[in-house]
């Protein structure tokens, strides 16, 4: 879903792509937010379209997420790690 040249779409692809962006992933992982997160990083040519997600559906609901992130407890227990900790392990 990438644009291309005059015609393709420019689309959020995850639903984390505004948090990341605001949170400086557009300059320290702009391969990844090229490809998957364009219009949070302006990186669409032309008008910008909408976002396709609230920034409010990726959140951390545990203080510890990075923690465990650190532990490697978004591969280690990935169902609860997706739930509870969307910003910080997607």
């Amino acid at each position: 879903m990438k644009e291309r040249g005059g015609g393709g779409t420019c689309l959020n692809q995850h639903y984390c792509c505004i948090a990341w962006a605001s949170r400086g992933f557009c300059s320290s992982n702009q391969s990844y937010m090229r490809q998957y997160c364009q219009p949070s990083c302006n990186f669409c040519s032309g008008s910008s379209p909408p976002a396709l997600w609230n920034s409010q559906t990726c959140v951390d609901f545990s203080p510890n997420c990075a923690q465990w992130f650190r532990q490697g407890q978004c591969t280690a227990n990935p169902n609860y790690m997706s739930e509870n900790c969307k910003s910080t392990c997607g």
